[in-house]
């Protein structure tokens, strides 16, 4: 039991830092896309949601990066 608990738990090498390298770069991007959109929609002639949506969605998509990021940062140290 303790052989599993071990596979299954404990710390993986830092060869697997790079699954959270590819997630940082998509969520920027994701980040830059929520941003670009927002703005774009926030000009439009009809804009489809308001102020604190836009908002939300920017703060959202930057936290994601931003933990993202951390867990990056954590994993290369």
């Amino acid at each position: 039991m303790s052989d599993l608990y071990t596979q299954l738990f404990s710390p993986l090498g830092k060869e697997y830092c790079n699954y959270f390298k590819y997630l940082m770069i998509i969520s920027f991007i994701m980040l830059i896309g929520t941003i670009l959109g927002c703005l774009y929609d926030a000009f439009s002639k009809k804009p489809l949601f308001d102020m604190q949506q836009y908002l939300f969605s920017i703060l959202n998509s930057g936290v994601i990066y931003f933990v993202n990021r951390l867990m990056f940062s954590i994993c290369v140290n």
